[in-house]
């Protein structure tokens, strides 16, 4: 069966990069909130200079840590964006991986500068790959209306439920697909909503803690609601009913 993995898209693609703060024009950066408002002002001012040299930056940077991977996959999978990261370490799960070019991930993106930049250059990542772009295929870069932080009540009544209906249409377009939710990246406050849909959709949840080698699994619909663990290096699973951790 196909497989649409619905991917939520953070900010590590950019900010764990551990030369962000040198921008454009021997320009310094001393925070992520003032890099991100200079994005912003350059939308403002239909400017795109900032933008562009953080994000080819950016994508260097994930094209040379995804070859150090390769070389060495223990050491490297944690140089990586937490959304390559984990659907690379997700390939070693026997019941989702490997992903075929039949499949397609889906990125999900907040509605900000910072997450749109991400989302584009983990999707551009992906397409220049000698190693990935044969096998994945990256069906969209999907924007979360009103998915942001600087406003809760929005956050909860219009970002959440956008994320929602988003992941909504896309089961309905493709319903003869197996839908998988990549958790990893994206907002924490996301993770109690899509836990529900999961459990309601009966799909699986998909979770990388920032360094480690477990891709985690979690089956938390259907009959017999499991929890699974698969080591990335090794292959290593092992599973446990969640009946037998209450």
């Amino acid at each position: 069966m196909q497989k649409l993995i619905i991917t939520m898209c953070g900010t590590s693609a950019l900010f764990e990069r551990s030369n962000w703060k040198e921008g454009g024009r021997g320009r310094v950066w001393g925070s992520h909130e003032k890099l991100i408002s200079a994005l912003e002002n350059e939308v403002i001012n239909k400017e795109s200079e900032e933008y562009h040299y953080q994000k080819e930056r950016a994508v260097k940077a994930l094209q040379e840590n995804l070859n150090r991977y390769y070389e060495n996959a223990e050491k490297g999978l944690n140089t990586l964006s937490a959304e390559l990261a984990s659907l690379l370490a997700m390939e070693k799960d026997k019941e989702i991986g490997p992903l075929t070019p039949d499949d397609k991930i889906i990125l999900f993106y907040s509605d900000t500068i910072d997450g749109r930049l991400c989302a584009e250059t983990n999707k551009e990542v992906i397409e220049k790959s000698e190693m990935l772009k044969e096998r994945w295929k990256v069906g969209g870069i999907i924007k979360i209306d009103e998915l942001q932080t600087k406003n809760g009540a929005a956050f909860v009544q219009n970002g959440l439920k956008s994320l929602v209906n988003k992941i909504l249409q896309l089961k309905d377009s493709a319903s003869n697909n197996q839908l998988i939710l990549n958790i990893t990246g994206g907002y924490k406050g996301t993770i109690p909503i899509l836990s529900k849909l999961s459990m309601d959709l009966k799909v699986p949840l998909i979770y990388l803690f920032e360094s480690s080698h477990e891709i985690i699994r979690m089956d938390i619909g259907g009959e017999r609601p499991s929890i699974f663990t698969t080591d990335s290096t090794s292959g290593e699973t092992q599973s446990w009913a969640i009946r037998d951790l209450e």
